[in-house]
């Protein structure tokens, strides 16, 4: 099968919302290119994420199809390190060890190569049956973030000084993989009035929390929520952006049951749930009662 030429965006910094559209012919190439650009702190250091469409700005609407998955292997017990390079090399692609990593906590970038390009949703639901495979294989010993298997996520750049690693296996076969995804679950039916009348009361309810919490920043585009500042920003290991929406309250809609939800893009809180939220928010309540 010929693989597509890659294509990919290098952003200058995380706040760079407009990265250059960039491209290779093949692999040796977009590795040289990706590994050129360097930083010498994680405060400075760019960015590769999917190519965009439309105005280039960088954005889910925007990702286009990449024959290319990156993946935040967020940590790996040291001694496992071994066996998880012997693991990577039925792929091909390359890495190198992040800012933070420490020969007794390695944390790495990995780039695989795909038989042929995903799509963003393609991507993730590759990208999930990866982790689970790494999973079964490792369990806790090595941790994947899931972040960049969205394509518009930015997958910080390599410093200078790091070494990095390639991978001389195969190209991940992309129609083997997508074969496994399991099929979608059928949507939650709809509310019933009198639990619809539940639902929105309780986001009255939030909403006003948040207000007095000065937690709310503005409604969101489509209507369907609020960005907020995160209570638990503090454990983020990364800003946002000015004006930036990584962190939100969504009204009921079918996506979520019909119930609402809190969601915020950082990995420290891919677990909390609007029942989390609720938790923090009478707690200071209750402080600022007392």
């Amino acid at each position: 099968m010929t693989v597509a030429a890659f294509t990919y965006s290098i952003g200058r910094s995380r706040w760079d919302n407009m990265p250059v559209q960039r491209q290779a012919d093949t692999l040796r190439a977009f590795a040289h290119d990706v590994l050129s650009h360097r930083a010498v702190d994680k405060g400075s250091a760019g960015y590769i994420s999917a190519a965009s469409g439309n105005d280039g700005r960088r954005a889910s609407a925007n990702a286009l199809p990449r024959a290319w998955l990156p993946m935040d292997v967020d940590g790996i017990d040291a001694d496992a390190h071994v066996e998880w390079r012997l693991h990577l090399t039925r792929y091909r692609g390359f890495g190198w060890p992040t800012a933070s990593s420490t020969p007794e906590a390695p944390r790495e970038r990995v780039i695989i190569e795909l038989s042929e390009p995903v799509d963003r949703h393609q991507g993730i639901a590759i990208g999930a049956l990866l982790t689970q495979d790494i999973e079964d294989n490792f369990g806790t010993a090595v941790r994947i973030d899931p972040c960049t298997f969205r394509a518009e996520q930015p997958c910080f750049l390599a410093l200078q000084g790091v070494r990095p690693f390639y991978l001389l296996g195969d190209a991940l076969d992309v129609p083997t993989w997508l074969e496994q995804v399991p099929e979608p679950p059928a949507p939650p039916p709809p509310p019933s009035i009198e639990a619809a009348s539940m639902s929105d009361a309780r986001m009255r309810y939030v909403v006003d929390m948040l207000g007095q919490a000065r937690l709310l920043i503005k409604p969101l585009p489509n209507g369907r929520g609020y960005a907020m500042h995160c209570p638990w920003a503090a454990q983020h290991t990364t800003t946002d952006a000015p004006g930036s929406c990584a962190t939100a309250l969504l009204f009921p809609a079918e996506l979520n049951g019909w119930m609402g939800t809190f969601k915020c893009l950082h990995s420290h809180c891919a677990t909390r749930r609007l029942g989390d939220l609720l938790a923090v928010l009478r707690a200071a309540a209750e402080r600022t009662a007392a």
